[in-house]
C-alpha cells in the first residue's frame, strides 16, 4: 500500500497542468464557504496518481478499454491518502484510494498490452489557458454541450505522472485532464461536483484531420438529485460523466437589511468582538450588533478579505466596524487592550468553527475529540479569560443543540 498526501501547491500546480481552477481546490479562502468548507483535491488529480501507481508495476507499455471510477469521498488537503490494488485478474484491475480509513475513489479498469505508443491526434502540447469559472443553475444545464481541445502537456505532465506518461496512450491522458476541466470549469462549472466517470475505448484509427476535442453534451439533468448526466465523446472514446450541481454559497443579508431589523440604538454604549465574523452567523451577528448601534471589531482567522468586505459595507451605512486577524489556538497578549468599556470589548460573540470532520462510526477518536476541544473549550476559555480583565460583561455562545431543543 502507497500512501501521499496533497498540499496546495500539488493542487495549483495539477490546475495549471489542468486547466480546472475551481476555488474549490485551489483557494482555501473561497472554499471555506463552499460544499466540503476547506479545499478538496481533484477528483482527477488523485485518480491520475493512482494510475501513475499502477503504471509503476507495468512492465510495458497497455491501452484502456473501459475506465469506470467513483468519485465516493473528498479528498483534504493533507490527509494521508492510501493506493492500493483491490483485484488484479488478467487484463482487468480494480484500484482504490482510501482517506480517513474509507474509500474515497474505486477504478475499475480493462486494459491490453500495447507495443509502442499511440500518438495524439493534432494534439496541443501547451498547458490549456486560464479561463473564467462559468456557473450555471440545474435549468441552465439542460441541453448544454460544447468542446474543449485536449492537452497534454508531456514535461509538466511527466513530472508528476512519470509513469502514466511512459505506459498509458497519451489521447487517454489527455481526455481525462480535459474532463476534469469541463466538470469544474465548463459544465457544470463553478458549483459542480464530480461524482462517476465511465468511458469506452476503441481501436479505431483516428483520422489525422480530425481535431483532438472532447465533445460534451447534457444529457439529462435529475433535479432530485441535482444530479447532471453528460455524455462524452473524443477521438476514439465515448463516456458519460455525472456531476452533482452543489449550492451555491449563501448570501447573508446585507446591511441595509439589518438597520431595517433593529432599533438604532439597540446595542448602542457596547463593543463587541465577534469572534469568527467574517461569514456565516458571525456576519450576520456583526451586522445586526452595528446595526443597533454597537461598535464592532470582526475577528477572523483565514477570511481577511471577507471581513474587509463586511466593515467597509458596515461603515457605508453608517455603523462602526473594525477587523482583527486573531487565531484562538494562538492567541497574542491581550494585557495591552484598552480597559474602559469605551474601548475594550464589553461583549463577546464566539463563533469560532474548526472544519467538521467525522471519524469513523461507532468508534472514539481521542485525537478528534481533542481537535474539536482545542477550539470549543481551549481557545474559548483563554479568549474570556484574556478579555476578562478589559470590561467583559457578556458572552454569547451559540449551540447547535438548539437546532434539535429550541429555548423560549
Amino acid at each position: 500500500m502507497t500512501t501521499r498526501t496533497f498540499e496546495l501547491a500539488d493542487q495549483a500546480a495539477f490546475a495549471a497542468l489542468s486547466g480546472d481552477f475551481n476555488p474549490m481546490h485551489v483557494d482555501p479562502n473561497a472554499a471555506r464557504r463552499l460544499l466540503f468548507g476547506r479545499p478538496v483535491v481533484h477528483g482527477v488529480h488523485a485518480l491520475l496518481w493512482g494510475l501513475d501507481e499502477w503504471c509503476r508495476e507495468l512492465d510495458q507499455p497497455v491501452t484502456l478499454e473501459r475506465l469506470r471510477v467513483e468519485f465516493q469521498r473528498p479528498i483534504g488537503l493533507g490527509e494521508p491518502v492510501h493506493f492500493e490494488v483491490r483485484s488484479h485478474p488478467p487484463e482487468a484491475t480494480e484500484l482504490q484510494l482510501q482517506a480517513n480509513g474509507k474509500v474515497a475513489i474505486r477504478i475499475r479498469l480493462q486494459w491490453s498490452a500495447v507495443e509502442g505508443q499511440r500518438a495524439l491526434p493534432r494534439s496541443d502540447t501547451s498547458a490549456p489557458p486560464a479561463t473564467q469559472c462559468s456557473e450555471h443553475s440545474e435549468e441552465d444545464l439542460e441541453g448544454q454541450s460544447g468542446k474543449l481541445p485536449l492537452h497534454l502537456p508531456q514535461p509538466e505532465f511527466g513530472g508528476r505522472f512519470p509513469d502514466a506518461l511512459q505506459r498509458l496512450p497519451h489521447d487517454q491522458l489527455a481526455i481525462l485532464l480535459a474532463s476534469t476541466r469541463m466538470v469544474g470549469m465548463e459544465c457544470p462549472g463553478l458549483h459542480s461536483v464530480y461524482s462517476q466517470l465511465a468511458l469506452q475505448f476503441t481501436r479505431a484509427e483516428q483520422d489525422p484531420a480530425d481535431k483532438a476535442s472532447l465533445y460534451y453534451r447534457v444529457k439529462a439533468v435529475d433535479r432530485r438529485f441535482h444530479l447532471a448526466i453528460i455524455e462524452l465523446e473524443a477521438p476514439g472514446m465515448t463516456g458519460t460523466v455525472r456531476a452533482f450541481v452543489r449550492p451555491a454559497p449563501r448570501r447573508q443579508l446585507d446591511f441595509d437589511t439589518a438597520r431595517s431589523m433593529v432599533a438604532a440604538d439597540a446595542f448602542s454604549g457596547r463593543h463587541a468582538w465577534v469572534v469568527g465574523g467574517s461569514r456565516g452567523l458571525g456576519e450576520v451577528a456583526a451586522k445586526l450588533l452595528a446595526a443597533g448601534g454597537a461598535a464592532v471589531t470582526i475577528t477572523y482567522h483565514r477570511g481577511a478579505e471577507d471581513a474587509a468586505r463586511i466593515v467597509a459595507e458596515i461603515r457605508r451605512g453608517g455603523g462602526r466596524a473594525e477587523m482583527l486577524a486573531l487565531d484562538v489556538l494562538d492567541l497574542p497578549d491581550l494585557s495591552g487592550l484598552p480597559g474602559d468599556e469605551s474601548s475594550g470589548p464589553t461583549d463577546l460573540l464566539y463563533f469560532a468553527t474548526p472544519h467538521i470532520v467525522t471519524g469513523e462510526r461507532g468508534s472514539f477518536s481521542a485525537e478528534l475529540f481533542d481537535y474539536f476541544c482545542s477550539y470549543y473549550v481551549h481557545g474559548f476559555s483563554a479568549l474570556v479569560k484574556g478579555l476578562s480583565p478589559h470590561g467583559l460583561k457578556r458572552v454569547f455562545y451559540p449551540s447547535s443543540i438548539y437546532a434539535d431543543d429550541p429555548p423560549d
